[in-house]
């Protein structure tokens, strides 16, 4: 059983962890190139015939997973998902190849192999 106490402190200490995911959802909605709730097909019709790394950013099956679909140098379009989920005690953006970071704008190349003034957001 808890105490009273140990219940107060752990509902600020988790406020404190959960209100850090909403700028960090903010930072997604926000973002130029950031499209909604866009199916598969929508999204490569939009970036058929874009240049290499063009992107966008769409919101995946829950509230908490994403794409990033992008052009790659081949022109084919690629999907990938990544999630918004807590590690280590702060909110950071994830894919499933491991890679992780709590700035979007420095996610997105590592995701999309590229230089960071090589991606292109769709807008």
């Amino acid at each position: 059983m808890f105490k009273p106490e140990e219940i107060t402190k752990k509902s600020k200490l988790d406020r404190f962890f959960f209100s850090k995911k909403d700028p960090m959802l903010d930072t997604l909605y926000l973002h130029k190139a950031w499209k909604g709730s866009i199916d598969v097909f929508h999204s490569e019709h939009i970036l058929k015939n874009g240049p290499p790394f063009t992107y966008l950013l769409r919101q995946g099956a829950s509230t908490y997973e994403f794409f990033i679909s992008y052009v790659e140098e081949s022109e084919s379009i690629k999907h990938v998902p990544f999630k918004l989920e807590l590690t280590i005690r702060k909110w950071s953006y994830k894919n499933g190849t491991g890679i992780i970071s709590d700035d979007l704008e420095n996610f997105i190349p590592l995701v999309i192999h590229c230089k960071k003034s090589a991606c292109l957001p769709l807008s």
